[in-house]
């Protein structure tokens, strides 16, 4: 039995999804708030949203709390220097309008050491890149083409696995 779970915040998205085949659940506001407390998935999954959360620990403590299986998310690595935060000096224009969105470039290896910590609970850590060229209406502190876009994939210990290691 597979059932879905979306959270948006823009009600309009969530009204025109409700439109959608049964076995979905909309939730209105922002991860984690928006959910019912002690939800649970057996994944999380948040595409394109993650380079654009500037506490980005936070968000990936969250998602691991409410992750019982797996996570992943997109991102924006580097392999040199350190991870980079700065709405002013990186960023994209959402969509057609003049408001600006982070484009976190995350140094590679600081994002690996955060995903091994205890309280983050990975068994397993995948990455999955690709390098675009100089393209995209993105505005980074790092170049393109010092830059590793793609997904990461973090499988969980299971609950029992888990306490044996805290």
């Amino acid at each position: 039995d597979t059932s879905y779970s979306v959270i948006d915040v823009d009600q309009q998205t969530i009204e025109i999804g409700q439109a959608t085949p049964p076995g979905f659940k909309f939730f209105h506001g922002e991860f984690p708030n928006a959910l019912p407390q002690n939800f649970t998935a057996d994944l999380v999954l948040m595409q394109g949203l993650f380079p654009q959360i500037p506490d980005w620990k936070s968000m990936l403590r969250s998602m691991a709390t409410v992750a019982k299986k797996y996570m992943t998310f997109s991102c924006n690595l580097r392999l040199e220097g350190s991870t980079l935060v700065d709405k002013d000096t990186s960023y994209a224009y959402y969509l057609d309008t003049e408001k600006r969105v982070y484009q976190v470039s995350h140094n590679i290896y600081e994002m690996k050491n955060f995903l091994c910590l205890k309280d983050i609970g990975a068994r397993k850590i995948s990455f999955f890149g690709y390098v675009t060229g100089e393209q995209g209406n993105n505005f980074r502190c790092v170049p393109h083409s010092k830059q590793i876009q793609g997904n990461i994939l973090v499988e969980f210990f299971s609950d029992e696995e888990h306490k044996k290691l805290k």
